[in-house]
């Protein structure tokens, strides 16, 4: 394993830079960093906006590919390819386009027609964060083969004669 997949990144790279991949832990410590950044900043960004609407424009796409980042680095981490953003983000997609319909397709339905707006809106990105933080990767899979092999070759050599 090179040293670069084992050092702690910085802030910045760990948003910012797609490039390498990341344990459970710095996944779930940047997620939870762009949450609450993005949630304090959130205010901010309102008081500024341009009647364009291009400074939230902005600060969406700085906070959707953080998000990108993030879950790219995870994936890798995991042997899975960064499209898996992209397939997710269409039957993500393809869901809210689909949503108005629950109340034709399952009448009995209407009543729960907001809880069940709600649980398949937000249902998905939960699951996808909650399935990337617990999920253990590459990292860890190469940590237990290294111990595994340590254990190994400590029981394989000969007792020293006393």
């Amino acid at each position: 394993m090179d040293s670069a997949r084992r050092s702690r990144p910085n802030v910045l790279s760990l948003l910012l830079s797609p490039r390498g991949t990341i344990g459970r832990g710095d996944f779930a410590g940047g997620a939870a960093l762009l949450a609450a950044t993005a949630s304090m900043t959130d205010g901010i960004v309102l008081s500024v906006a341009d009647d364009l609407g291009l400074v939230g424009f902005g600060f969406s796409l700085a906070v959707a590919w953080s998000g990108g980042v993030l879950s790219r680095k995870r994936l890798h981490d995991l042997g899975w390819s960064g499209l898996t953003i992209a397939v997710f983000l269409g039957a993500y997609t393809l869901t809210v386009l689909l949503s108005p319909f629950i109340p034709v397709w399952l009448p009995g339905a209407a009543i729960l027609h907001p809880f069940l707006l709600v649980a398949l809106l937000c249902g998905p990105a939960v699951g996808w964060l909650v399935w990337l933080i617990i999920t253990p990767g590459t990292l860890a899979h190469t940590a237990q083969v290294t111990a595994a092999r340590l254990v190994l070759h400590a029981s394989s050599r000969p007792n020293a004669p006393a």
